[in-house]
């Protein structure tokens, strides 16, 4: 049903696989992004030499096989046409030169390439030459699909184009798409238009109406760079957590309201896609076979799906069992009922379902009956926690459904008996009544027993000042704790309070900006999200939990977080440049974390320029290959730079040089990134401003 191939040593080393096209004979070619075309046979991979390539090709981005047999292939300053039976066409000078070549389409006789800086260039079987001049497609062609052979629908970093030699007819956000920033294009027969956006998930545009379906409507993620159609009717999705296949029908019964949320079947690192990212940002990536099997090129290797075998595959009843439960973060043994002693405790009660394959996409539901009136979604989430529970007997149930919301027959149950607090007993009020009948007695022993009484006190009073040290202790922590949460939750929290005053805004107005409104809330709620996903990670902190690590393309991650944020830099009037290099190797590490760390550079970086005017507001981020086996990430700003003797206390807990600040940002950063095996720094800039840096270690070889 699937296979995915990776490079071994020897072949080539491992690195983001861009694009593939299929030989006449069936083997694939492949483009490397820092390693040219790879031949895959005979399940190795080995590099294709030619004596027109000269020593090596330069970075190759794109591929495909034309309709006449020939193969082209195109990248950084080039293209060439692979042809058998004849010499090898290779294109170094104009109009090549200086472009970056990302996308590459062709229909009859007419290849088509788009560049990274919006030109647009054709083969017309003869000759090749310019099109349409640099900057007719802004923020850069990323995807390309054609109409007919003077027709184009190009996809770019700022909408979707229709190109008819030389006109243009563009949609984007203020058109109904959640993202314009395009990453990937598939056109139907019948002219509907299949669009993966970056943040925006997936978009349908069909006589002239955008239909957008995002992780709100059941989809896994929200960035799709790869789509690709099977001979069953249903459509694959290609994204940074994995491959996805939606049917036709789903989303039809979406659009119409007969189900709420759609079901697709995900294939991730469960499923043998150990590097789930999708390779993004080049076109065509993926690709149909001859015989109908489909190919994913991801960031670490290519995924080999079967999709006929999908739908004969049967579904194993996900069934879901009770892994662990815990009073107050003390693990107890299961087999009998958990027992809770009197007083105020907090239980917590884990749970999972054992599967071979789509494990990561299981969702659960479960209930504490006597507590909760129906069954409570769950989600992914593993882990129900209850506080304050009453004095009685209670039964905690969890059942699961699997990634096409089959739901199990089996459900898993555990026994729960809280203690009563010992006043609440009969013994306690029997007892009552022989005190009250001892009570003459006791005065007499009291007097007997003064002596001892006083050291009893003495004692006790030094047990309180041992508990108080503690408490001082466990509130000093809390402190550290609360302001490193604090610190985090603000950006998102800021997002969604700017977003729903922008609601509110255009739901005052005549008529009613419902566009506006709908992008306003997909908008608070990536940032809930978001929110979420910080206070899981500073949960798993304070568990002493180890991060999830992945192989991660940090080029695309950097990409995606400063989309988080554009609005922020847009309204602080700050303009960002990127340069990010093509050497950078992968890293492995948590991207949330990441993100974060990202996150605050940036806004630290837009705060001290607030003081400069608008057209100094100028941030600079880059990535570029550092000590070997590691990766620099760079932020730069032009603000007044920072003092000698600040460079280390700024990386102090609870040291900050802003008014309202809580001096916890660098400090959680440094913490970050020392926990990826990097470290991170400052230094001033030679004219002004200063640049805080940050080291990442590559994937090795095997990795």
């Amino acid at each position: 049903m699937l296979n995915y191939w990776v490079a071994e040593p020897g072949q080539g080393r491992p690195g983001a696989f861009t694009s593939i096209a299929e030989e006449a004979s069936g083997s694939w070619l492949v483009c490397a992004s820092t390693e040219g075309i790879l031949r895959f046979e005979n399940g190795r991979f080995t590099r294709i030499s030619d004596p027109a390539f000269g020593k090596f090709l330069p970075h190759v981005y794109c591929s495909l096989v034309a309709p006449d047999g020939s193969a082209w292939f195109a990248g950084e300053q080039f293209a060439c046409r692979l042809r058998s039976g004849e010499a090898t066409m290779l294109f170094r000078d104009a109009p090549v030169q200086g472009e970056a070549v990302r996308a590459v389409a062709s229909l009859g006789a007419s290849v088509w390439f788009g560049t990274y800086y919006g030109t647009l260039l054709k083969w017309d079987g003869s000759k090749l030459m310019m099109a349409a001049p640099r900057g007719t497609f802004p923020g850069g062609i990323t995807s390309m699909v054609p109409e007919d052979e003077e027709t184009l629908w190009v996809g770019s970093a700022s909408g979707v184009y229709r190109w008819r030699t030389g006109l243009l007819k563009k949609w984007g956000r203020e058109d109904g798409l959640v993202s314009g920033n395009i990453r990937a294009l598939h056109r139907d027969p019948d002219g509907t238009l299949w669009i993966g956006t970056l943040g925006g998930g997936l978009s349908r545009l069909k006589e002239g109406k955008v239909v957008n379906y995002t992780m709100r409507e059941g989809l896994v993620d929200d960035v799709i760079s790869q789509i690709l159609p099977d001979d069953q009717g249903a459509i694959w999705l290609g994204s940074n957590r994995g491959i996805m296949r939606v049917e036709r029908g789903d989303l039809a019964a979406v659009d119409s309201g007969l189900i709420a949320e759609l079901h697709p079947v995900v294939f991730g690192k469960n499923e043998g896609v150990l590097c789930p990212q999708c390779a993004s940002g080049c076109s065509p990536p993926a690709i149909k076979t001859r015989d109908g099997r489909l190919l994913f090129p991801t960031v670490g290797g290519v995924a080999e799906i079967h999709p006929q075998r999908v739908l004969a595959m049967g579904m194993a009843d996900p069934k879901a069992v009770v892994e662990s439960a815990m009073v107050d973060g003390k693990r107890r043994p299961l087999g009998k009922p958990l027992v809770v002693p009197s007083g105020q405790h907090r239980v917590e009660i884990s749970y999972t379902a054992p599967a071979l394959a789509g494990g990561e996409w299981i969702r659960f539901q479960h209930r504490l009956e006597g507590v909760d009136e129906g069954w409570v979604k769950a989600g992914s989430r593993r882990l129900a926690s209850y506080s304050g529970l009453s004095p009685g007997r209670y039964r905690f149930q969890v059942v699961a459904t699997d990634s096409r919301s089959h739901r199990s027959e089996s459900v898993a149950s555990l026994a729960v008996i809280i203690r009563p607090q010992f006043w609440e007993t009969w013994w306690f009020r029997a007892s009552g009544v022989i005190l009250l009948v001892a009570a003459g007695g006791a005065a007499g022993l009291w007097l007997t027993n003064r002596r001892h009484t006083r050291e009893l006190v003495e004692i006790e009073r030094s047990r309180q000042m041992r508990a108080e040290l503690a408490h001082m202790s466990r509130v000093t922590l809390l402190g550290e704790l609360s302001a490193s949460l604090a610190h985090e939750l603000k950006q998102p929290l800021t997002t969604i309070l700017a977003n729903s005053q922008a609601a509110l805004r255009y739901l005052t107005n005549v008529p009613v900006e419902l566009d506006e409104v709908r992008s306003s809330l997909e908008d608070i709620s990536s940032a809930d999200r978001r929110a979420n996903e910080i206070i899981e990670r500073m949960r798993n902190m304070v568990k002493n939990g180890e991060s999830a690590l992945e192989s991660r393309d940090i080029n695309a991650d950097i990409e995606q977080a400063l989309l988080l944020i554009n609005n922020d830099l847009i309204e602080r009037k700050v303009s960002i440049e990127t340069r990010f290099s093509s050497d950078v190797s992968l890293v492995k590490g948590d991207h949330i974390q990441l993100q974060q760390v990202l996150l605050n550079l940036v806004l630290n970086g837009c705060d001290a320029m607030a003081a400069s005017p608008p057209p100094d507001r100028q941030l600079l981020v880059e990535t570029r290959p550092s000590d070997p086996g590691f990766i620099l990430v760079a932020v730069s700003d032009c603000g007044p730079g920072l003092a000698p003797e600040m460079a280390e206390r700024i990386f102090k807990p609870f040291f900050s040089t802003k008014k309202q600040g809580l001096g916890m940002g660098l400090s959680i950063c440094r913490a970050i990134i020392g926990a990826h095996g990097g470290r991170l720094w400052v230094d001033n800039n030679k004219e002004r401003g200063a640049t805080f840096s940050f080291t990442l270690r590559t994937v090795g070889e095997g990795e």
